[in-house]
């Protein structure tokens, strides 16, 4: 029952990572744009462009393609079914429910995923800013602003990702962390394979 404590900047989170389709790139899209920045950042080679988005768009798939799986297969409620019939019937959800199964995280396992790909060539300490729903026009509804957010880790950015589907209401702590965890898992399969050499 987060929602009903929320912070000014954990509501600012849960809108700013909605990445909802009908008015911006999706999830992926989100950390394709992320790549881009991170490769514009470094100045990286050609190369290092076609590897990095090949090994950003594998990960992506792969996690997307067993997200869906699991989800079907645990067939999990969302915290707007299960609080409003055992805990509060007045609760309402921050953020509205999407309609599918809840675990995992759709979001945590990517942007777990595109970290682990991110970290793996740019390092763990890689400070920036992400700017992509900046001057955004202002949610009225929920009396949030898109505010552009900065990040000393791909990491960080991926636990921020995760976090704010919870203050948004749509997920519960254990799908974040399975998504975290099979994400990661994904993206390091993704890198044993054999890329070219350095």
């Amino acid at each position: 029952k987060k929602e009903k404590s929320l912070t000014q900047a954990e509501k600012e989170a849960a809108i700013y990572w909605g990445d909802d389709p009908d008015e911006t790139p999706t999830p992926p899209g989100h950390s394709y744009y992320l790549a881009t920045l991170s490769l514009r950042k470094s100045g990286a080679s050609f190369w290092k462009c076609a590897e990095t988005y090949a090994k950003v768009g594998i990960s992506l798939a792969d996690a997307f393609r067993n997200c869906w799986k699991w989800k079907y297969k645990y067939f999990t409620e969302r915290p707007n079914t299960f609080i409003v019939e055992h805990i509060d019937s007045t609760w309402n959800s921050f953020w509205p429910d999407p309609p599918f199964p809840a675990f995992p995280s759709g979001h945590a396992i990517q942007a777990a995923a595109a970290a682990t790909i991110l970290t793996d060539g740019f390092g763990e300490k890689f400070s920036f800013t992400d700017s992509l729903h900046a001057g955004r026009r202002k949610d009225a509804l929920r009396n949030v602003e898109f505010k552009a957010r900065k990040f000393n880790s791909f990491w960080e950015l991926a636990h921020e990702t995760a976090n704010s589907r919870f203050y948004g209401g749509i997920h519960c702590p254990q799908d974040n962390e399975a998504g975290l965890i099979k994400g990661k898992e994904i993206a390091e399969n993704v890198l044993s394979l054999k890329w070219r050499k350095k």
